[in-house]
């Protein structure tokens, strides 16, 4: 087990007695739609909070099973630190996480932007860490995934500052460009592989269900536990993270169609109301 790490996540961490599996409260009535559900939750651990408490409010019992921290950038951030000493030099600035608004806002005392400035967030997660110190959000596209973000972006030129991770994907970047804007991405943070012990692996071997909420927890988990420990049904938080899990042969019961924590839920129900969709290891 890795030792603690630095936080940039926007969620509380969960105590340490709670790392493993969440049991779901008993003596409230209606066990809900997921009771006896034993359900993975892959995402970085000081995030874990709001998904966790979703699903077991529904009655599932939740396996803390982080495959990812979220680490300082490798530069130490003296890249973002730069960005941010000149923001009056930009048009825009996009985040593309909850994760990335964290940082950059740690960076900036007064958390005030010049005027003129204009902010975009790939979704409603990253919008609500944006407006939750202050400052409006511009723009949000209609889905919340890279591509989207680009393809909708406003119309004009300018410099962009991208505030994403050292591991993001070009999407952003790329479209952006297309699109004749002036592109400076900074790496902001970065996410590396999280070590279970023997224990964490244990539970999760017992599962039914696993939820995946990016492209690198699928990458993650697979690396860590292998394919032979993933469970039963596999829940996707969007196309990218899909495209992602079937790339490494896993069959994805239902992916979410808005791409958050709610969406995400949402889709758990439907792939336990469906009864899954075979096992998730193999096609």
């Amino acid at each position: 087990m890795v030792g603690p790490t630095t936080s940039l996540a926007s969620v509380e961490a969960d105590p340490p007695s709670q790392r493993k599996a969440v049991r779901p409260g008993a003596g409230h009535g209606d066990p809900g739609p997921l009771a006896g559900l034993r359900v993975v939750v892959t995402r970085a651990l000081e995030q874990q909070g709001e998904l966790a408490a979703r699903l077991s409010a529904l009655g599932a019992t939740v396996i803390s099973a982080p495959v990812i921290r979220i680490e300082p950038p490798s530069d130490n951030g003296s890249g973002l630190e730069a960005a941010v000493s000149r923001l009056a030099d930009y048009d825009w600035i996009v985040f593309t996480s909850a994760n990335g608004v964290e940082a950059f806002f740690s960076r900036l005392p007064d958390r005030h932007l010049p005027p003129g400035v204009r902010i975009a967030a790939v979704g409603a997660a990253t919008r609500r860490a944006i407006e939750s110190r202050g400052p409006d959000v511009d723009f949000m596209p209609s889905k919340f995934v890279g591509e989207a973000l680009a393809e909708e972006f406003p119309a004009g030129t300018g410099w962009v500052l991208l505030v994403q991770a050292r591991q993001a994907r070009k999407v952003v970047a790329q479209g952006l460009a297309a699109r004749g804007l002036r592109v400076h991405a900074v790496e902001a943070y970065q996410t590396l592989p999280f070590h279970p012990g023997d224990t964490e692996r244990a539970e999760v071997g017992t599962a039914e269900a696993i939820c995946f909420t990016s492209s690198s927890t699928v990458t993650g988990f697979l690396e860590v536990y292998g394919p032979e420990s993933v469970p039963e049904i596999v829940v996707s938080i969007g196309p990218v993270t899909t495209a992602t899990a079937e790339e490494a042969g896993l069959v994805v019961s239902a992916t979410a169609e808005v791409h958050d924590v709610d969406g995400l839920v949402r889709a758990v129900e439907l792939a336990v109301s469906r009864g899954g969709a075979g096992r998730g290891g193999a096609e």
